[in-house]
């Protein structure tokens, strides 16, 4: 690995947990203007790869909570994935199971596929593989989080997945039968209800181990962007959501952990 490429994963790993930590908007506007990327079009790219991607984003839900359940919804969807790849199973594969409730009773060995059939202890195990989280100085105008021990994506997977629209390829949960996200947008609809000028969204993520591609050399390394809304500019019509992506590149670095639970 040369120098140069080592002192970025270093500087982008600083940011990645500087923007962790920031509960707030105007800091996390205080970051990326430090950081020399709030102003600079060139590391940013839009959503989907779709220009005109308000019209998708904007029209998801049109209540808060509705939108939050979607974004947990998701991660409930990575875990199992995760566990089916983690059993050696191709979850598009014919071996794959054929619903969500057989997915539970397959891949954590759960009578009948429901929680109800098991004990205190194991719901605890199994619920702890997806957090919630409310931060912030008051109640009234909490920061969430959301952890999940999923699938997880590489830094290249990144704009083909996590960062994907309908409008910009296949969905790619469309041939996993036991998931409930297909159609590629629900995570979206958290993103109007976001800080109140920019919308902004951090995401990162790391691939499980057991779902290393090995074509993929970013598989050991984190990767994540800042989605926000960008206002219509002179001669624009509509708002669009772009993320943070220098040079076209979703931002990665090496590290065994991140503190995400507080």
């Amino acid at each position: 690995m040369a120098a140069q490429d080592t002192a970025s994963r270093t500087g982008a790993g600083e940011l990645c947990l500087s923007l962790l930590k920031a509960d707030y908007e105007d800091e996390v506007t205080t970051i990326l203007a430090n950081a020399g990327v709030l102003d600079d079009d060139s590391c940013w790219s839009a959503l989907g790869g779709v220009e005109g991607n308000w019209a998708i984003v904007g029209n998801q839900q049109s209540k808060p909570v509705n939108a939050l359940v979607d974004k947990i919804v998701n991660s409930i969807d990575a875990v199992l994935m995760s566990e089916c790849m983690r059993k050696g199973t191709d979850p598009e594969g014919a071996g794959a199971p054929r619903s969500m409730q057989g997915a539970v009773k397959f891949l954590f060995n759960i009578a009948e596929g429901r929680l109800a059939n098991t004990s205190q202890e194991e719901r605890y195990r199994i619920g702890n593989r997806i957090f919630l989280v409310a931060t912030g100085a008051t109640k009234g105008d909490p920061s969430y989080t959301i952890v999940d021990q999923g699938e997880g994506q590489t830094p290249a997977r990144m704009p083909s997945t996590l960062l994907s629209l309908p409008s910009s390829g296949k969905p790619y949960k469309l041939k996993v039968p036991f998931v409930q996200g297909v159609f590629n947008m629900g995570g979206t609809g958290v993103m109007p209800f976001c800080s109140p000028k920019w919308n902004y969204q951090l995401i990162i993520s790391r691939r499980a181990p057991h779902a290393y591609d090995p074509k993929d050399p970013t598989n050991q390394l984190w990767g994540f962007t800042i989605v926000r809304r960008r206002r219509p500019r002179r001669g624009e019509r509509m708002s669009r959501y772009e993320y943070l992506a220098p040079s076209g590149k979703i931002l990665a670095f090496e590290a065994q952990s991140i503190p995400a639970l507080p």
